[in-house]
């Protein structure tokens, strides 16, 4: 049956219309919230691993002063270094960590990896080829701070490598580079819970406007075809 856009009465073109714009405003907020809620989580995960690098590199700062006050040996401070960075650890599952490199680069401190400490990592590679640690150094030499991508081993789990994106920044006066990381996948995985969530509450918010829009032009048109039979 072929219907045409002047054969409908008023209320039903009325409502079409209503119709097509609450349709293209949901759309509209779906196409755009969405990737900005991505972006925002994506943000704030780089953000926390740049806190989390700071705040280490202030406090070992903090142990040097105590070492230029003859408070502790160069030895005492270098140990108690390691040892505070050493424990920290955050994440969901309190998996993720801080480790420490040199500028040669050697790793100084792996809580996970600690075959590696001692180790010269200049040409160390991930599976793609890439000289992570070389990066790290030149990332600290060229900007005292940055963020550096590369495939790593998923916290714990040796057999399992994931891309990771990680935050490193130089402490100068111990030729250090303290840096953290957060996986990729650690991202995907709470970016798909938010919008799920997201997309759950606006669902039914939408829902709820919809229909009460719904009824409200159904009301209107109805009262505006009515003023237009009693004029005709």
């Amino acid at each position: 049956m072929n219907i045409k856009w002047k054969n409908l009465s008023i209320q039903t073109k009325i409502m079409v219309i209503g119709g097509c714009i609450s349709i293209s405003f949901i759309a509209t907020i779906f196409f755009y919230l969405v990737p900005a809620v991505e972006l925002a989580i994506y943000d704030m995960k780089k953000e926390k691993i740049k806190d989390i690098v700071d705040t280490t590199a202030a406090t070992i700062e903090g142990m040097y002063q105590e070492y230029l006050n003859n408070n502790m040996t160069k030895d005492e401070l270098r140990e108690n270094a390691i040892e505070y960075a050493k424990k920290i650890r955050y994440g969901p599952e309190a998996k993720d960590y801080v480790w420490i490199n040199d500028f040669h680069p050697t790793m100084i401190m792996h809580p996970y990896r600690s075959e590696m400490n001692g180790q010269d990592l200049t040409d160390y590679k991930d599976p793609m080829g890439k000289r992570l640690f070389m990066d790290f150094v030149d990332t600290c030499r060229n900007g005292g701070a940055g963020y550096v991508r590369y495939i790593w081993q998923y916290k714990d789990e040796k057999s399992r490598l994931e891309p990771k994106i990680s935050y490193v920044r130089s402490i100068p006066m111990l030729n250090w580079i303290v840096g953290t990381g957060v996986y990729e996948v650690d991202i995907k995985k709470e970016i798909s819970a938010r919008v799920r969530s997201l997309q759950i509450n606006l669902a039914i918010v939408f829902a709820g406007v919809t229909a009460a829009g719904i009824i409200l032009i159904f009301l209107v048109s109805r009262k505006i075809k009515k003023g237009i039979e009693l004029c005709v």
